[in-house]
């Protein structure tokens, strides 16, 4: 155990043993560097005198009465070392334990500065990575040209150039401190080994002298004691008779007997006093001083390494000031600036005026020619010449010049059978490749419908979906058009109503319809109500350049402002608990109502809390990163479900604050809504016309079948239906964004009626269930290549069981499930309660092109529920130390999986290798390498140098821990923040606690770390659970190379990522690979 630590001295003062450790010490090599006390400016000889500022109110005459104050105190005098003191403690019984507690304080304080100069590295690097991309985004956009041009656009890609040009600094600042907290990391580890060292070395001297003094004092008490018996026994002072073996002795006898023992106890001692003279000469004289001179040296190499870190650190500060500095406003020399000119020179550079005279003159060839000339023609017959008796006949009414011939009627009629033509898939509509119909914007969203986020004006009222009419020629609704009701009822005047509009715009008066983009037409019915049934009303035509497209979907230059859908909702902060903490009650709840019966309550086609999701997406979710495919936080969708189920109106997705900042909670909650519909979207009626629709092979065929089976929805679902596809179609425009292309939101958006399919015949038979017995229904999405479902089945007792399955097509479904399957079988028998048992999988029966797999239901909790079992830490490390089975023809475990495996959608091959280097180099560094897409030279030689290099020095078998290898074990694969969480696995009767659990797996048989690789480039787990994980699986030796083991196998996953999305992963991936190479590989090959 290590001995207490010793108070530190009050006021700050050096304890005595310190102030030795400052006087210059011989080592290997020459002088060790000392410390110092005094910062390294050092103090001026004379104060250094202030300028004094005047103060208001203060004369001349008090000012000069003043007197200079110093800038700084001069640092006290180093007051002179007391060497017998310190060696009266050092060479004392107390010295050893006085200076491992030194060193122990050393080390503790190098191992916080680590820790600090980590911390600071990673902040600084998210700092320089953030500036360069804001810099370099703003430099594009002001290239476009919507910005300014000239002067302007030149200056502004200036100043961001100096705004990257600052980045570079701070990223090679916050290399530079990662560098220095590796070479503190190695320092207190190797100082940590010298400690454990020289205090078992130094202890067990202290004991042996102590143990002789201890057996030296035993001798002399006998010693002492026989001799006191033999001297009364000589005086005749012993008392009583002593017997014997042969009977009572003589005083004669006991005299003698004494005499013997007492002579024999005398030579006892004095050889134990020779031995403990001996042993303490020894440990005075050379073992006491040898630890303590080690142990000194230790505290001295610890404290220099300690403060030269810190010298350094100091001055990579000012080099990173001075850096900047130097960026932001280069020095001045006597010929004139040094360098590019500083940003207040490059925006002083900016001449507006000149700017706005070149766009003007930019416009010349645009200028018309001059109309002629506005001048008074009197008429001849008017002329003073006997005009004749004259009666002007009355002129023919003419339309005013801005009016436009009406074209045909356009038809309001009373009810919810007014709608919209010309739906989806259709003629007029997008067809099947969502484009804008002829005379529309090009590439835009149909049927005037524009792509532009659902916006009003910041603090406006928050706007419903518009009624959408359309315009036919014969005066009547054609019924191969899709009708569709308007989206308001009667409430105040908006928008559209007979207040103030944009632009002179005038709302309708009732029963009347206003013209959009491509035939589609919002209508709101006043006060009034909608006019009697059979009323036609006529509007002029208005061009689709001329029409202005309102409510959600605008046009980009649409003003700025949305309709009412009833009486304007006030906006809430948040959603807000109940009285006691729970959710707020259902007065009109939304989740779990049919589209139609939400229609007739709400009286809009389109659902407000669909419509809030969309506007939410659109604003604030395009440019996210897997929106609809990421989870977003449980507890997050559960209070903002129950806020519309509170009263819809009243929410507000403008304002992030309303939904937490959390985009992909709204997307959760918006594919919450779809999955709870009692009758899906595209409803369990059409459901087999769907199906039979898909099945056409001819294109045209298919299209006009698909867009016949959408019109005949009901309006409230075709109207919904219509704006999701038409924000999706959004979504999608951004793919290069969001990475979120039409496959991957068609696999997210589970519209299709699942609950109403007929289970296949091989599922069936698998789980050993009957048709009549189950039912099924939509779960979501489950990968990028998969659907997933909900079985429920009713059991003989009366109880149901849940199942989870997964579907999907073709040769890629078949391997990834094969693989999922073996993933969470050797999980789970490893670790039972870490993932849920599989249970099947194969290909489908009644569609042989489909695969399935299906496992035990999971039923996830909010991500803060706390498992009632074992953390995920204690699970991942019992699942980390249990070794991997012995496959068949083989004795020992090896590394690799019975099964191809997929990570994402890169199936990774997994051959038995005896060698764990030679796996990781072979099977996932140059494979995946293999799967990019025409990868440069600079990344295939960086991969080559980093598998032939890298990859022997830090994992062969013979380097970690000490030549002993690794063990292979299981290993999840996939294990990132979104494939783990809290839930329960079984029936949904269930009532067993909320288990720690992982799930899509993509397990192989490896070295423990490389789990951790993922694991920590996405984040996602917390410092207690690395905390307590590590206390139960130690990092594997050498500790000093975990880090960079650590980035070796978040290489992989750098590296996948680029080969399935591209963009900014190889950057990511090159980084690493030239910090590996340059510190094991020797140089950085291919012209880097």
């Amino acid at each position: 155990m290590d001995a207490p630590d010793k108070p530190s001295e009050p006021n700050g003062r050096h304890s005595v043993e310190e102030d030795k450790l400052t006087e210059p010490q011989e080592m290997d090599g020459g002088p060790v560097p000392q410390p110092t006390d005094k910062s390294p400016v050092e103090a001026p000889a004379e104060p250094v005198p202030q300028p004094v500022l005047p103060v208001i109110g203060e004369t001349s005459e008090k000012l000069s009465e003043k007197s200079p104050e110093p800038v700084r105190e001069r640092l006290p005098e180093k007051p002179p070392v007391d060497t017998r003191a310190l060696d009266n403690v050092l060479f004392s019984d107390i010295g050893i334990n006085t200076l491992l507690t030194r060193l122990k304080q050393s080390i503790a304080s190098a191992k916080d500065f680590a820790s600090f100069l980590k911390e600071r590295s990673s902040l600084e690097e998210k700092h320089a990575l953030g500036l360069r991309k804001i810099a370099k985004s703003a430099a594009e956009d002001a290239s476009s040209s919507e910005n300014r041009q000239g002067s302007y656009a030149r200056q502004f890609k200036d100043a961001m150039r100096a705004h990257e040009r600052m980045a570079d600094h701070s990223s090679s600042f916050a290399s530079s401190l990662h560098a220095m907290h590796e070479e503190l990391t190695e320092l207190h580890t190797n100082m940590e080994r010298g400690r454990k060292q020289w205090k078992h070395e130094g202890l067990d001297n202290e004991k042996r002298v102590k143990d002789a003094e201890g057996v030296m004092d035993k001798a002399k008490s006998r010693y002492v004691s026989l001799a006191e018996q033999y001297d009364k026994a000589r005086t005749g002072d012993a008392s009583g008779r002593v017997f014997g073996l042969k009977g009572p002795k003589s005083a004669e006898q006991r005299e003698e007997d004494l005499l013997r023992k007492t002579q024999a106890a005398d030579t006892e001692y004095s050889s134990k006093v020779d031995a403990a003279r001996a042993a303490r000469q020894e440990n005075h004289a050379t073992l006491r001083p040898k630890a303590i001179r080690a142990l000194q040296e230790l505290v001295i190499e610890c404290d220099s390494a300690l403060t030269l870190q810190l010298q350094k650190f100091s001055a990579l500060n000012e080099k990173l000031i001075v850096s900047v500095g130097l960026t932001v406003s280069p020095m001045r020399g006597d010929d004139g600036l040094v360098g590019p000119p500083s940003l207040r020179e490059v925006v002083g550079s900016i001449d507006n005026e000149q700017d706005h005279h070149n766009f003007i003159l930019s416009q010349s060839s645009q200028v018309p020619r001059a109309l002629p000339e506005i001048k008074y023609e009197k008429h001849p017959a008017l002329m003073p010449t006997q005009p004749p008796p004259f009666k002007a006949a009355a002129p023919k009414a003419q339309p005013p010049p801005s009016s436009v011939k009406p074209s045909a009627p356009l038809t309001s009629v009373q009810g919810p059978s007014t709608g919209f033509s010309g739906g989806l898939g259709g003629p007029g509509g997008p067809g099947a490749s969502l484009g804008g119909p002829p005379g529309g914007p090009p590439g835009g969203p149909p049927s005037g419908l524009s792509g532009g986020p659902p916006s009003g004006p910041p603090g406006g009222p928050v706007g419903g979906p518009p009624a959408l009419h359309v315009q036919n020629p014969s005066g009547g609704v054609p019924s191969a058009q899709k009708q569709m009701p308007p989206l308001a009822g009667n409430g105040p005047p908006g928008p559209y109503g007979q207040g103030n509009a944009p632009n002179g715009f005038r709302g309708p008066q009732p029963g009347q319809t206003l013209p959009m983009m491509g035939g589609a037409l919002p209508s709101m019915s006043g006060p009034s109500g909608p006019p009697p049934s059979g009323i036609v009303s006529q509007a002029p035509h208005v061009p689709p350049q001329q029409s202005q497209n309102y409510g959600p979907y605008r046009s980009a230059d649409a003003p700025q402002q949305m309709p009412y859908t009833k009486a304007p909702p006030q906006p809430t902060s948040a959603p807000q608990k109940g009285p006691n903490g729970g959710n707020l009650p259902s007065y009109n709840p939304v989740f779990g109502m049919n589209l139609d019966a939400l229609f007739r309550r709400d009286e809009s086609a389109v659902p407000l809390v669909v419509y809030q999701c969309i506007q939410a997406v659109d604003l604030f979710g395009l440019d996210v990163e897997g929106i609809y495919r990421l989870s977003g936080n449980a507890s997050h969708i559960q209070q903002l479900k129950a806020a519309f189920d509170h009263d819809s109106q009243r929410v507000d997705f403008r304002n992030p604050e309303n939904f937490f900042h959390d985009v992909n909670s709204v997307a959760g909650l918006l594919k919450t809504f779809f999955r709870e519909l009692p009758d899906p979207l595209l409803t369990a009626e059409h459901y087999s016309e769907f199906i039979d629709a898909a099945k056409i092979d001819d294109a045209t065929l298919r299209r006009d079948s698909l867009h016949a089976v959408i019109n005949a929805l009901p309006d409230p679902n075709y109207a919904t239906l219509r704006a999701i596809v038409l924000h999706l179609h959004r979504v999608q425009e951004r793919s290069n964004v969001n990475r979120m292309s039409t496959s991957n939101l068609a696999i997210c958006f589970a519209l299709i009626p699942t609950k109403e399919m007929k289970l296949d015949s091989a599922i069936l038979k698998a789980l050993g269930l009957d048709a009549a017995d189950v039912s099924i229904s939509s779960a979501g999405s489950g990968d990028s290549s998969a659907t997933a479902s909900k079985i429920t089945a009713k059991l003989g007792d009366g109880s149901t069981k849940n199942f989870f399955m997964k579907t999907g097509s073709g040769d890629a479904a078949e391997i990834m499930f094969k693989g999922e399957y073996a993933s969470l079988e050797a999980i789970h028998t490893a670790v039972p309660t870490l993932c849920p048992a599989p249970l099947a999988h194969g290909r489908l029966v009644d569609t042989p092109a489909k695969h399935f797999l299906i496992t035990e239901h999971l039923d996830l909790s909010s991500r803060s529920s706390s498992p009632s079992g074992p953390s995920l830490a204690a699970k991942l490390a019992q699942l980390h130390t249990t070794p991997a089975p012995i496959p068949p023809g083989h004795t020992n475990p090896v590394f690799g999986f019975p099964a191809t495996t997929c990570c994402g959608d890169t199936p990774q091959p997994n051959p038995y290798t005896s060698s764990w280097a030679t796996f990781y180099a072979e099977h996932r560094l140059r494979f995946i390498l293999r799967q990019c897409t025409a990868p440069d030279a600079e990344l295939r030689t960086l991969v080559a140098q980093t598998a032939d290099t890298v990859v022997p020095r830090l994992l062969g078998d013979a380097h970690l821990n000490s030549g002993r290898g690794v063990t292979p074990v299981v290993v999840h694969g996939d294990l990132w923040s979104g494939n783990h969480g809290v839930g329960r696995v079984g029936s949904s009767s269930s009532t067993g606690g909320a288990q720690a659990v992982v799930f899509d797996a993509s397990a192989c048989w490896a070295h423990s770390e490389f789990e951790l690789g993922i694991m920590r480039m996405f984040g996602g787990f917390g410092r207690a659970f690395w905390d307590e994980y590590h206390a139960l699986v130690p990092r594997g030796e050498p500790v000093g190379e975990f880090e960079d083991r650590m980035a070796l196998y978040e290489l992989y996953h750098h590296l996948n990522h680029y080969a399935m999305f591209g963009g900014g992963y190889r950057s990511g991936a090159v980084a690493i690979m030239r910090r590996l190479v340059g510190r094991y590989g020797g140089e950085v090959k291919g012209g880097l």
